[in-house]
């Protein structure tokens, strides 16, 4: 009898965690998991996978020293993918407005759901029931979103009013161990807050750790990464720097000469 034959009997129907085997391509691999959490032997190592309607994500498990030249390897250490399009920037634009408006009311934090319609295919932002102050929020979620199948966590996020946006040691025990979103936190709040002028943090859980993750992955912001300077503008700006670098240079080197000089 095969291993993962074996395995699929005595341990995968049981457990919250199935074992496989990276016997194939990695795609069509992904597509077969059913388990939230899954173990995966792969050419290069064991890799840890968490997966549910949102996504995947794929981490190694450095600490173990695994290969084996009959299965395929995995390229990256750690590879994850949304099968969420990208919200808008108006979508963003509204979560800071509603931190912007309970900072500036309370200085209070605030959390927010985001959830992604399957059927609809937009976006819904979702202000859970909740007790907030300074430091910390309690809330529950909203029943009608997490236990719908039309709806997918895409974002979870708090703010931390005029303070940084850093994760706390609550916020990582809250948000291991959990459904595969993104969390985000934003700080630095104040009246003049706009879009681009907020300190921001953003992650995913991999099932071992969290892996930092940017704005532009969770937000369209392509026009940005599209954007190319004309040439009229790079001309300009090459003559201001290298004119620039030459007094600078001529500078230090008078001041250099008269150093000897005297």
């Amino acid at each position: 009898m095969k291993i993962n034959q074996l395995l699929n009997q005595t341990v995968n129907q049981k457990s919250l965690m199935s074992i496989h085997f990276l016997d194939l391509s990695l795609n069509n691999f992904i597509d077969q998991l059913t388990n939230f959490i899954n173990l995966i032997f792969a050419g290069n190592g064991l890799y840890i996978c968490v997966k549910n309607n949102f996504g995947y994500i794929i981490d190694k498990i450095k600490s173990v020293n695994y290969s084996n030249l009959d299965l395929f390897n995995i390229n990256q250490e750690t590879t994850w993918k949304s099968n969420c399009p990208k919200p808008s920037l108006k979508i963003l634009n509204e979560i800071i407005q509603i931190c912007k408006y309970v900072c500036d009311k309370s200085k209070n934090e605030i959390l927010i759901n985001l959830y992604y319609n399957i059927k609809s295919q937009n976006y819904t932002l979702e202000i859970a029931r909740q007790k907030i102050d300074g430091a910390s929020v309690e809330y529950s979620y909203e029943s009608k979103y997490e236990n719908s199948e039309n709806y997918i966590r895409y974002l979870q996020l708090h703010s931390h009013n005029t303070m940084s946006a850093n994760f706390s040691s609550i916020d990582n025990e809250d948000e291991s161990h959990n459904i595969l979103c993104f969390y985000g936190v934003i700080g630095k709040i104040n009246s003049e807050t706009e879009i681009f002028n907020f300190d921001h943090k953003f992650r995913i859980w991999s099932g071992q750790r969290f892996i930092p993750v940017k704005l532009k992955d969770i937000f369209d912001i392509s026009f940005l990464d599209n954007y190319k300077l004309q040439n009229s503008y790079i001309k300009k700006l090459n003559k201001i720097i290298e004119e620039s670098d030459q007094e600078k240079y001529e500078k230090i080197h008078k001041n250099v000469m008269e150093s000897l000089w005297f």
